[in-house]
């Protein structure tokens, strides 16, 4: 019985040491895969060309990099291309992320987003037009309870 007594008064214990009023915290499972990306642009990311079945280059930026793997996640300053190899547009990229429920618990979700000047090109090479991309902050739902925050951009 006093085995019992004492396990039980040490899980009580443990339950109210770990509980703050008023703060919630989740733990995330891969919330830091590409370094700190409170700036918008990881810590691990490296230059690369895209080119088409052709061979010629499509688009000329960074992406950012998971365990030494490439992911398709564009990050910092990009030139694309149209097909024939004449600029089409440019312009930077940077890293978000939301909270998602997977599998195993929490996780972060991460996608990219077009941020500051970008100047789009015709087909022959001259500016069509420049438009510049504010960051605004939307709510969106998940399949967690509370769905979560994520930064988008509009012209």
């Amino acid at each position: 019985m006093r085995i019992q007594s004492t396990i039980l008064f040490w899980v009580i214990v443990l339950l109210f040491s770990s509980y703050v009023v008023g703060q919630e915290s989740i733990y995330i499972l891969d919330d830091n895969i590409y370094g700190d990306i409170t700036d918008g642009l990881p810590d691990n990311s490296r230059s690369i060309e895209l080119r088409n079945e052709q061979g010629k280059v499509i688009g000329v930026g960074k992406v950012a990099f998971q365990k030494n793997k490439s992911t398709n996640l564009r990050v910092g300053y990009w030139k694309e291309y149209y097909q024939n190899g004449i600029l089409e547009k440019e312009g930077t990229y940077k890293l978000g992320s939301y909270v998602q429920c997977c599998f195993g618990g929490a996780c972060a979700q991460y996608y990219y987003y077009r941020t500051g000047l970008w100047k789009f090109y015709d087909t022959d090479g001259n500016i069509s037009h420049e438009l510049e991309f504010e960051p605004s902050k939307i709510y969106i739902d998940t399949n967690c309870e509370g769905g979560d925050d994520l930064l988008c951009s509009l012209p």
